[in-house]
């Protein structure tokens, strides 16, 4: 287990468990707010385009920085849309919501895999994906546990996925930073 792959997971690990908070987060919030079945369809579509979007922006980003600082801004980018969609929650806020975390979830995946491909040990690559991906699924189940858990509404859902996220990004960074030295110039 190279450290840089150790640090990586566990920021995937968060994106996992946020991703599986926000799924069953925003369809309780719409259930609550009686929504009619198409925003539920908006919500779909614009996680799917913001898959789409992330996993494609990925291997661009990948020719010009590093994995660790790509996994590191897609768990920091989504945070100031999503103080946004919070700050004036609503139907487009919670599709705009959707989108951020879909995109940002899908390219940190591909700077998280990239990574283990780089770093992690060729006899042991399939072992390692399989492991990792049974933490991550084990995360995403938390993740939706704690929606179905959570009290609050959908104003201070989407801030909490936020403030998480942004915790967790200057985290990861500031530990890649202290691990590997400061980015190189972009």
């Amino acid at each position: 287990h190279a450290p840089s792959i150790v640090r990586a997971g566990t920021a995937m690990a968060v994106w996992r468990g946020i991703v599986g908070f926000f799924t069953f987060f925003a369809a309780f919030a719409l259930k609550q707010a009686a929504a009619p079945a198409w925003v539920f369809g908006a919500v779909i579509v614009a996680s799917a385009v913001g898959n789409a979007a992330g996993t494609l922006v990925a291997p661009a980003l990948r020719r010009r920085f590093r994995e660790e600082w790509i996994l590191s801004g897609a768990l920091l980018v989504p945070a100031l849309p999503l103080v946004f969609a919070a700050r004036s929650y609503g139907r487009p806020a919670l599709v705009l919501a959707a989108a951020s975390v879909a995109a940002a979830s899908a390219c940190g995946r591909v700077a998280f895999d990239s990574l283990l491909q780089r770093d992690g040990a060729e006899a042991a690559r399939g072992r390692a994906f399989a492991r990792f991906e049974t933490r991550f699924q084990l995360a995403w189940v938390a993740g939706g546990l704690v929606a179905v858990l959570f009290a609050g509404g959908g104003r201070s859902g989407i801030f909490a996925v936020a403030l998480i996220l942004l915790f967790a990004g200057l985290s990861y960074a500031n530990a890649t930073r202290v691990a590997t030295g400061p980015a190189p110039p972009g």
